[in-house]
């Protein structure tokens, strides 16, 4: 039923005769997407069964991204009741929890079994917040206030040519420089 293989040891202990027992529960996170068809008044009930569903399996709940109706990257089909049914658009959210790692095929198989569910994907995380902060980068802070003092300070002034240099000369330089090479 688990696919050891991938464990590392120090989650799992060998009990005896082969028996392996897995400690300490894991960070995993669910993300969803629920058929639009369920309607605004039925995405919470959706919710709940999905936490119930963890709950049943001895995990508590860390966070949670509330559903939001999303326009897909591409057509999704699902066949409901033998008819095949294409989906643009679905509800999309995501509920992160801790759970004993021999529960989490058990948490993955009943959503699966879901009639409102499109797709779903459940994977191994962080406890951490993982979503990133948008900051303003400090090189385009930098450059924004070189920006607006030399606008400032060239606002109302005339360029001079550099002294000791001729107009003719700055032009014969461009022409040099656009010029194509034969």
């Amino acid at each position: 039923m688990y696919n050891l293989a991938y464990m590392e040891a120090e989650e799992m202990s060998v009990i005896s005769d082969g028996e392996v027992e897995l400690r300490d529960a894991r960070v995993y996170e669910l993300g969803y997407l629920i058929l639009p068809t369920i309607g605004d008044a039925l995405v919470p009930q959706q919710v709940a069964t999905f936490k119930k569903m963890i709950a049943d399996n001895g995990g508590t709940e860390i966070a949670e991204g509330r559903p939001e109706i999303i326009e897909l990257a591409y057509t999704m089909e699902k066949i409901i009741d033998n008819i095949k049914h294409s989906f643009d658009t679905a509800y999309f959210g995501w509920i992160k929890f801790e759970v004993a790692p021999e529960k989490i095929e058990g948490i993955a198989a009943a959503v699966n079994k879901e009639s409102q569910v499109l797709r779903s994907l459940l994977f191994k995380t962080l406890r951490e917040n993982t979503m990133p902060v948008k900051r303003a980068p400090f090189n385009a802070l930098h450059k924004k206030s070189e920006t607006t003092e030399s606008t400032e300070e060239s606002a109302g002034a005339v360029v001079a040519p550099a002294p000791g240099v001729s107009g003719e000369e700055i032009d014969k330089h461009i022409e040099e420089l656009v010029t194509p090479e034969a």
